[in-house]
């Protein structure tokens, strides 16, 4: 027989395993910097997103916001624009709340370019193959909408319809440019 003082010690040792155990489970990571998910943030209260009362994820919460960004991330690679990041939102929800031209893959609003930047810093922090792969796919669309002279367009289709914008990279700086009568070549 097991003696009675012995079983509240082994159901405290128990419970200090499995608690251990928990807390190993749960890996702690490095936060993120998500300044560059400004611009769509900003863009997606004031706009699409106006109005809609939603949580979000805290800024540590690095792999949910990660995940989110692949939840969002288009066919070609690419992300729409207009979306807070950080957002737990549904897909559908706020695919009916973009525009057409919202959810056109883009460099517009630097996007494109910082998801696959967290998403890279994400993958260092956890080594999971899935965010690795996100950022290949959106280098791939980077690379697919390159043109002759290097230049990529702002947008597959084209900007506005009408006018024809690249992203013109120029060191760890980019700016948009607009092309008119004159030569980008100079």
């Amino acid at each position: 027989m097991i003696n009675s003082k012995i079983i509240p010690f082994i159901t405290i040792l128990f419970i200090l395993l499995v608690t251990i155990k928990l807390f190993a489970q749960n890996d702690v990571y490095n936060s993120i910097d998500i300044s560059g998910f400004d611009d769509d943030i900003r863009h997606w209260k004031n706009g699409s997103g106006k109005g809609l009362v939603y949580q979000r994820f805290d800024v540590d919460q690095i792999t949910e916001i990660a995940d989110n960004l692949l939840k969002f991330q288009n066919a070609d690679g690419g992300w729409p624009k207009n979306i807070d990041w950080l957002g737990k939102l549904e897909y559908e929800e706020v695919w009916k709340r973009l525009s057409t031209f919202e959810k056109k893959s883009t460099c517009d609003n630097r996007n494109t370019y910082t998801q696959i930047e967290y998403l890279s810093k994400v993958y260092t922090e956890t080594n999971e193959d899935k965010y690795r792969d996100g950022a290949v796919k959106g280098l791939n669309f980077i690379l697919s909408t390159q043109n002759e002279n290097g230049r990529s367009l702002q947008y597959l289709a084209g900007c506005h319809q009408t006018q024809n914008c690249y992203l013109v990279l120029s060191g760890y700086k980019s700016r948009m440019v607009q092309r008119d009568k004159r030569s980008f070549l100079s």
